[in-house]
């Protein structure tokens, strides 16, 4: 598993994650052709979207299904990517990342808030002050970028490609958590990640089962 790989599947289940959970109603039968359609693209608009390139992507989408973590993707998946493992995403996220991708303090600057410093982390711990922040975000400062302790990203094109969602950035942030964090941070931000993935598991099977219902209507 190289940085890319971890990247893309951030995004993807990141891109979940910026789905509505609740309130939900299914869609009409007539809605989702619309829906879906509007959703679809080639993989060269996917790798558009997370800032890679097509051969990148496709490479890393190998490596993930080779892994467990994702289903083979479409020519055309819909706009939530290919369907994801979430329980092996959160072995590999929970327990193996802070081993492949370790975090490094790097210096002080201007960076993207992230570990329990995101302000879309809704946790009762105290974020650590000075914030953690990511490094590579003070050459182009943005309105959310603070002043803080700088690490490295989980890979370079959190820093290189377009800007995250939202629910990309929350598991983002919870990932770099579990991968700077001391025992007790790094309990928390495990039940975090869980919860993140447990709601993202009740998108997915949503989105899945009306997607698979309108491919064979």
């Amino acid at each position: 598993m190289k940085s890319q790989d971890s990247y893309i599947l951030l995004q993807t289940i990141g891109q979940l994650l910026s789905e509505p959970l609740e309130p939900y109603a299914p869609l009409p039968p007539e809605g989702r052709s619309e829906y879906f359609e509007s959703r679809a693209r080639s993989l060269a608009e996917q790798a558009e979207l997370y800032g890679v390139s097509k051969t990148g992507l496709i490479r890393s989408y190998r490596t993930l299904v080779e892994a467990g973590l994702i289903r083979e993707p479409e020519l055309r998946p819909a706009g939530f990517g290919p369907w994801v493992n979430l329980t092996a995403a959160g072995e590999w996220l929970g327990y193996g990342i802070r081993y492949a991708e370790p975090t490094r303090k790097i210096g002080f600057g201007f960076g993207l808030p992230t570990g329990f410093n995101c302000k879309l982390i809704r946790s009762e711990m105290m974020p650590p002050n000075p914030p953690l922040c990511i490094a590579g975000a003070s050459t182009v400062i943005r309105e959310s970028d603070q002043e803080g302790i700088l690490i490295n990203p989980v890979d370079k094109h959190v820093i290189s490609g377009p800007s995250l969602s939202p629910g990309a950035y929350v598991l983002l942030a919870v990932v770099d958590a579990i991968r700077i964090g001391k025992p007790r941070e790094l309990m928390h931000a495990r039940n975090e990640l869980k919860k993140l993935l447990n709601n993202a598991q009740i998108i997915q099977d949503r989105l899945h089962h009306e997607f698979k219902e309108y491919r064979t209507a």
